[in-house]
């Protein structure tokens, strides 16, 4: 497998419903069925730092992850756990890997920069 990584840059409302829509394709062209596919979602302050600012499993429950055999990427998440997440803007990668396959190496699929844009009280 080769794994083209996009850049999509994102938003984030917090205490809102937040949605993404990706395509995920092989280098060279072509859909990567995701069937058989776990998928992680991390975020952190900086490329190079070592605090997490959130981290989402497609294998952890609840899972916000939708991998369709199509190459669809889908991550919903819940207003309750955006509501959560501190005001910012991080950097973010979202990896791919078999899960049967024990020797699978993490692929990047999608990658840049993600806004958490801050909710007014009361709202």
């Amino acid at each position: 497998m080769g794994v083209q990584a996009t850049r999509q840059d994102e938003t984030i409302n917090q205490g809102a419903v937040y949605t993404l829509r990706a395509s995920v394709t092989e280098t060279g062209g072509g859909a990567l069925d995701l069937t058989g596919y776990a998928a992680s979602f991390v975020a952190r302050p900086s490329y190079d730092s070592t605090t997490l600012t959130f981290e989402w499993l497609s294998t952890s429950s609840p899972s916000y992850f939708n991998l369709q055999a199509d190459g669809s990427l889908d991550v919903d998440v819940p207003a309750d756990i955006t509501g959560g997440l501190t005001a910012g803007q991080y950097r973010y990668t979202i990896n791919i890997w078999e899960i049967s396959n024990e020797n699978s190496t993490k692929e990047r699929a999608l990658e840049g920069i993600i806004t958490v844009t801050p909710q007014v009280p009361g709202s």
